[in-house]
């Protein structure tokens, strides 16, 4: 005997608004991953008074860009919390969402302080698998990447653009399973982005992300370098990347300097 599954079925029992009732958040919003580069941002930016809201999970406010309010979301560290805080943003009306966080290099050509614009994501969590979208790959929204890549080539960074292996065991990344994501044309290591882009994907908004190289694995050995300057710095430029990008008016493409 075959159970038919209803709409009562695959309907989740909690959903956002359940727990948090109202949130109130803007149509443009950027989460960031990690709880390193969510300090050093909040140390940089003028955030609207009485804006903040803390969650179990994450917090979330509202900063000024260009003069269009953007919702800052963050840490949310890990394919489950990035997936937990990007359902809150969808459910309360962001539609255009960008991810900033860090990675690890697996291309020898991708040095400490170089950016990462990831295009698609091999997942090896266990929260994407919880969105199913049969028969499509797990990417980025092409208007988010090619905004992200516009302004990357107007600001003359030192980027590259590829498939990046999501993780959510940092400390099982093995010399062999490193082989095994540079054999299928992984540029990069990181925690968030096969679910981020997965979520994005099933809830049908536009979703994107823009990572720093913070460490090196590329030689099957760590370089780790998030504490240098050269990270720091990159990080800055990150941010005023996505900034700009999610400041950008509706309908416009094309990115002036």
């Amino acid at each position: 005997m075959v159970i038919q599954k209803t709409d009562s079925q695959t309907t989740p029992l909690i959903r956002p608004y359940d727990l948090l009732k109202k949130v109130e958040v803007c149509p443009q919003a950027l989460v960031v991953f990690d709880s390193f580069d969510w300090n050093s941002l909040l140390a940089k930016i003028h955030l609207v008074p009485g804006s903040r809201k803390n969650l179990k999970f994450c917090s979330l406010q509202t900063i000024m860009v260009n003069n269009k309010p953007i919702t800052l979301a963050g840490p949310g560290m890990s394919a489950s919390v990035a997936a937990m805080v990007l359902e809150v943003l969808i459910a309360f009306g962001a539609r255009h969402i960008i991810g900033i966080g860090s990675c690890g290099s697996l291309d020898e050509k991708l040095r400490i302080g170089h950016l990462v614009i990831p295009q698609n994501a091999i997942p090896d969590e266990g929260t994407s698998s919880h969105y199913p979208l049969p028969g499509k790959k797990i990417k980025a929204n092409p208007r988010v990447l090619r905004r992200i890549q516009s302004l990357c080539e107007v600001k003359a960074q030192t980027w590259a653009c590829g498939k990046v292996w999501t993780t959510d065991a940092p400390f099982r990344e093995t010399p062999q399973k490193i082989k095994n994501a540079q054999q299928k044309k992984a540029i990069a290591v990181e925690m968030e982005l096969s679910a981020f882009f997965k979520v994005g994907a099933f809830y049908g908004v536009e979703v994107g992300a823009l990572l720093v190289v913070s460490d090196e694995l590329f030689a099957q050995q760590w370089n780790p370098g998030y504490t240098t300057q050269k990270y720091k710095k990159a990080l800055v430029h990150a941010i005023d990347i996505v900034l700009q990008v999610l400041s950008q008016p509706e309908g416009e493409d094309e990115i002036s300097q």
